[in-house]
């Protein structure tokens, strides 16, 4: 009995995250929301109501009976699409607060959090080899301090022209930027 549970808040937790996925491109009225048929959207909402109503019943965690009355309003995609998007948008922060409490944070919350320090952390060690390699007073304290990594390091530096460093240092810079951004705007 107990796997059964278990296998019932599993798909009760699939289900969860993926109306959250769909409610989601109609919150921000991405374009790939019209790519979900009405016939996709009637079974997901069947089976997340279902398995709320399923949790409820069996004494499940007080979460599964928000979250049904939270869904249960929006029958198909076109309720969706006509709601007053402040309404969808603290329905969704709602729904996902729940998620967290359910699956735990996403990736994309993990890299909102800690994204802007790595990024930091990454152009600073961009910026100390690009330093390092091309000013020789700081170059050998550092070396003996870091040993052979950082030889290397400051080898590959100094024997590549000025741009290589400038042109890999402001190409990790704009990908640790775009990542930044998509996941922002998600």
């Amino acid at each position: 009995m107990p796997t059964r549970q278990a296998g019932e808040l599993r798909d009760l937790c699939r289900c969860c995250r993926r109306w959250l996925e769909v409610a989601s491109l109609f919150v921000w009225r991405r374009r790939s929301r019209l790519r979900i048929s009405d016939a996709e959207y009637d079974e997901l909402y069947r089976q997340l109501l279902a398995a709320c109503d399923a949790a409820v019943v069996a004494g499940g965690p007080a979460w599964c009976g928000e979250l049904a009355e939270l869904v249960r309003p929006w029958l198909d995609c076109r309720t969706l699409e006509r709601a007053d998007r402040e309404i969808l948008v603290g329905v969704v922060l709602r729904c996902q607060q729940i998620d967290r409490q359910i699956n735990g944070p996403t990736w994309g919350l993990l890299l909102r959090r800690w994204g802007p320090l790595v990024s930091l952390v990454i152009s600073g060690m961009l910026l100390g080899v690009l330093l390092v390699g091309n000013l020789d007073w700081i170059g050998p304290p550092v070396a003996v301090f870091l040993g052979d990594f950082w030889r290397g390091m400051v080898a590959a530096v100094q024997r590549s022209t000025l741009t290589e460093p400038l042109v890999v240092g402001g190409l990790v810079v704009a990908a640790a930027m775009a990542t930044l951004l998509r996941v922002w705007r998600q």
